[in-house]
């Protein structure tokens, strides 16, 4: 059954992002008063008193912070705030006491910064930078030199870039892929609750969406952030509306390097990589016929989540079938 758990946001304005840490136990949200909120989702749940447990209010920004990212916990408890003031600015939580904050690098960019997002964790600690000006940022801590690197791609989009995501890093476990000599070793694997059965990992790959219309993709040729190159779709395809949102689907157990995006105009587009032409494609297309906010994936499976400017069916959600056609389902129905 559904569960809804309402609190007070403690912000004086709107809210911007919010967003839930790897573990589930911290819920972070920012807005339009320059403050970050950090609450206990264990005392929301269970106390009367539903304070954030930390707020980060001379936190550096001067204008709107638009979005904020958690980090993967391996790497270090790590949030990343960005906004209106050109600033990305990475918080580190403090070992000693969870509760409060630190902040450990600031980047001043050359417009607003729309959105950000930490890659996945067998990357390392880097961020990725959505900006005003259509142009991308990415920030990698160095641990030779215990310093950040900065990298910037320079308006790949005429006009601002609404959302980023970064694309899975583990590669797919299908069995096809293994050899019948290997079962006693996946045997062991399975066992040992180790999933990595091949150790080698997708390059580095991310999504783009923006105002001009356009959906770019960008692949690492190397090893370093400055070693991006665009990816190609089947062919140029006219969208007639602005993409709003970008998600990839990342799910191990997923066979394909899939993504959504969701419009303005209502279509919500699944595109899936074909990696012997090596093009993106068209899979399949949703129509909810009211202007897109945010697609996301779950965690485990093929859920598709689709919120909008619908104050009937704010939320929809979507499911894969046998025939590989996302179908709208009711989560809520046994």
């Amino acid at each position: 059954m559904e569960q809804k758990i309402s609190f007070p946001s403690f912000h004086n304005g709107s809210v911007n992002s919010i967003k839930i840490n790897y573990s589930s136990d911290k819920i972070a949200t920012c807005g339009n008063d320059c403050k970050i909120n950090i609450f206990s989702l264990e005392k929301i749940k269970t106390s009367i008193d539903k304070h954030p447990i930390s707020e980060l209010i001379n936190n550096g920004h001067e204008q709107s912070i638009w979005d904020l990212s958690f980090s993967h916990p391996s790497l270090g408890n790590y949030i990343a705030s960005c906004g209106y003031d050109n600033k990305l600015i990475i918080w580190q939580e403090n070992k000693s006491n969870p509760n409060i904050y630190e902040n450990i690098y600031t980047k001043v960019h050359s417009s607003s910064v729309n959105c950000c997002k930490f890659a996945p964790k067998e990357y390392g600690l880097i961020i990725l930078c959505g900006l005003s000006d259509g142009s991308i940022s990415l920030h990698q801590f160095n641990k030779n030199s215990n310093s950040w690197i900065y990298h910037s791609y320079e308006k790949i989009h005429k006009n601002g870039i609404n959302d980023i995501d970064w694309a899975p890093a583990q590669i797919p476990l299908t069995f096809d892929d293994v050899d019948e000599n290997d079962n006693n070793n996946i045997n062991n694997n399975f066992n040992n609750s180790d999933f990595n059965i091949i150790n080698e990992l997708n390059p580095m790959r991310f999504v783009t969406c923006g105002n001009d219309n356009k959906i770019h993709i960008y692949v690492c040729q190397g090893d370093t952030i400055n070693s991006f190159v665009e990816e190609f779709f089947e062919k140029e395809f006219n969208y007639e509306s602005a993409p709003k949102s970008v998600c990839f689907l990342n799910y191990v157990g997923y066979a394909y390097l899939t993504f959504a995006a969701g419009f303005e105009n209502g279509k919500c587009i699944i595109f899936r990589y074909d990696s012997d032409n090596k093009l993106w494609m068209i899979k399949d297309e949703i129509n909810i016929e009211s202007p897109i906010i945010k697609v996301n994936w779950s965690e485990c499976g093929n859920y598709l989540g689709i919120s909008c400017k619908n104050e009937n069916e704010p939320i929809v959600f979507f499911k894969e079938n046998m025939d590989e056609k996302w179908i709208k389902c009711d989560i809520n129905k046994k």
